[in-house]
This record gives structure tokens, C-alpha cells and sequence, in this order.
């Protein structure tokens, strides 16, 4: 998997989350309207009080402002409610940004965890394979070794002084070479 793919899950995630409280809100606020709504009509229903310019207009001024207050508290407190409520909903989609950022991120750190496991281990493979190859090197030079000593010593009749002298410097040639695939291992390992 891709930054870019990461990227795109974590914003398909953002955009569920948040179109899921966008929606809450609505219907939030559609209730709220439905409610306002109800409350308006049973409001029309009642007698409306109007008030004259008599002398006497005082009674009728306390009478609609003790039918009025009521309904303005009512109204008041459903608002509150409503505030309320949509404050809830902006704590609910600021914890769900939250944790799709942290989900985004432990994302992030477990595949550079991963890629970091992976490039450890090609590098112990290609050490492995190198120490292998460093040992069967050493292995076909200790053989070719004790064949040219198995000849100098139960054959050297059959051999002419130059082909003795080209075995000799075969030995040479292979200890040489296997104490530089020694030295080549000793700096693989470290």
C-alpha cells in the first residue's frame, strides 16, 4: 500500500464521519422546526388578546404579557436545547476527526515499521547469501587444496619437477584466497 492510498482512505473516513454529523445536525434542526412548527399552530389556535387604548388597557396589558411569558420561555428553552444539542453533535464530529487523524497515523507508523522490518530483513538475507557464497568459496579451495597434497604425496613419481612446482603454487595461490574470503566474511559480519 501507497501514502496515497492511506491518504485516501483516511479522507473517505473524514468525509463518512463527517457528512454522518452533518446529517445529525439537520435532522436536529428539523426537529427543531418541526417542534417550532407545532408550537406556532397551536399558538394561532389560541384567542389573541388585542390591546385598546382605553384607560383601563392595564389588566389587558398584564394579561397578555402572563400569556406571552410563558410561550417566550418555552421558546427560550427550546433554543437552549437546541444549542445544547448541537453542541454535543460538534464535540461528537471533532472526537471522530480526532480518531480518524490518530488511525491515519498509526497507519503511517505501522507501514514504516514494516518497511523498516522488510529492508532488515533483505539485509540479513543478502548477508546469509553472502556468508554462504564466502563458505562455499573457502570449501572448493580447502578441496582443490587437499587434492594437490593428496597427488604431492602418494603420486609424486608420476608428476615432472615443473608440474610439482605449478601444484606447490596452486597451494599458494588458494591459501591466499581463502584468507582473503576469511577477511571478506569477517567484514560482512560487521
Amino acid at each position: 500500500m501507497d501514502i496515497n492510498s492511506t491518504e485516501d482512505k483516511s479522507l473517505d473516513k473524514l468525509l463518512k464521519y463527517g457528512s454522518a454529523a452533518f446529517s445529525i445536525l439537520m435532522i436536529g434542526f428539523g426537529v427543531g422546526r418541526w417542534v417550532g412548527s407545532e408550537f406556532d399552530s397551536k399558538a394561532e389556535t389560541r384567542p389573541k388578546i388585542s390591546i385598546s387604548n382605553s384607560s383601563d388597557s392595564s389588566p389587558v396589558i398584564q394579561q397578555t404579557t402572563s400569556s406571552v411569558l410563558p410561550l417566550l420561555e418555552q421558546e427560550r428553552l427550546k433554543n437552549q436545547n437546541l444549542l445544547s444539542i448541537n453542541a454535543s453533535l460538534v464535540v461528537q464530529r471533532d472526537n471522530a476527526i480526532t480518531t480518524i487523524n490518530s488511525w491515519a497515523e498509526h497507519d503511517k507508523k505501522q507501514k514504516q515499521d514494516f518497511s523498516l522490518k522488510e529492508q532488515n530483513y533483505i539485509k540479513q538475507m543478502n548477508t546469509c547469501n553472502a556468508n554462504y557464497k564466502t563458505y562455499m568459496d573457502i570449501s572448493m579451495y580447502e578441496k582443490s587444496n587437499k587434492d594437490i597434497n593428496r597427488q604431492l604425496e602418494f603420486y609424486p613419481y608420476t608428476m615432472t619437477s615443473e608440474q610439482k612446482i605449478n601444484l606447490k603454487e596452486t597451494l599458494k595461490s588458494n591459501d591466499i584466497k581463502i584468507l582473503a574470503l576469511i577477511e571478506q566474511y569477517k567484514k560482512i559480519e560487521s
